[in-house]
């Protein structure tokens, strides 16, 4: 699929969907240092994209670079300022500052729903009353296990449960889990990266591990 997507930026270097494309399998294999740079090159032709700046925040997460995932969830809010997910992602950036006044504002701010269920569990993962963190888990997990076990195992994961992690991922693995795609790049869970599940579990899914090594942009560039 890669292969494809390359031979269509070739042809059409300033097809934006094309680098957007490249950009998600590059970061599903874990070279999110392309990824970035393709989905940035992809939002300088089509800056209004409020989607591809949602995806860029995700790739930015997990090399640290905080403040421009904060920036470009902004402007992703600016674009689509009732959108659901957006404030959820700006909760993870948060959760990741430990700042869980800022966490628990944004959580509050998506949208209802089952999104903005997991953003207030995962605020109050970093908050001080583990009985409300405690509730507002099992509340997900009541409501919203079947078709979030991803989701699920994000929250064990900020609670610093890695066996209840993996637990939920091998759930997400068998339902084929979406989410299950973002293995390799996800902010929360790649704090246990070093554990050998975490290894088995790519290598089963089918993802390379260690993950790919950052390809040269020049590679992908008209």
């Amino acid at each position: 699929g890669e292969a494809e997507l390359r031979k269509a930026v070739a042809l059409a270097p300033e097809d934006g969907d094309a680098l957007y494309q490249l950009g998600v399998a590059r970061a599903s294999q874990g070279d999110l240092t392309q990824a970035v740079e393709l989905t940035r090159r992809a939002l300088k032709l089509d800056p209004r994209n409020a989607n591809w700046y949602r995806w860029l925040v995700a790739y930015l997460m997990p090399l640290g670079r905080l403040d421009e995932a904060k920036q470009a969830i902004g402007k992703a809010v600016e674009l689509e300022p009732r959108a659901i997910y957006n404030h959820h992602l700006l909760t993870i950036i948060e959760v990741q500052r430990r700042d869980f006044a800022a966490a628990q504002k944004a959580a509050e701010a998506e949208p209802a729903g089952p999104w903005q269920d997991f953003a207030l569990a995962l605020a109050a993962q970093i908050g001080s009353n583990r009985a409300d963190a405690d509730a507002r888990l099992q509340a997900c997990i009541h409501d919203h296990a079947e078709g979030w076990a991803f989701q699920v195992a994000q929250v064990y994961a900020v609670r610093g449960e890695p066996d209840a992690m993996f637990e939920w991922l091998a759930r997400a693995w068998q339902a084929r889990d979406p989410g299950m795609q973002a293995l390799l790049y996800d902010a929360l869970l790649l704090r246990y990266r070093n554990d050998p599940r975490y290894a088995a579990l790519a290598k089963q899914v089918g993802l390379p591990w260690p993950p790919a090594a950052a390809m040269p942009v020049a590679a992908v560039k008209p």
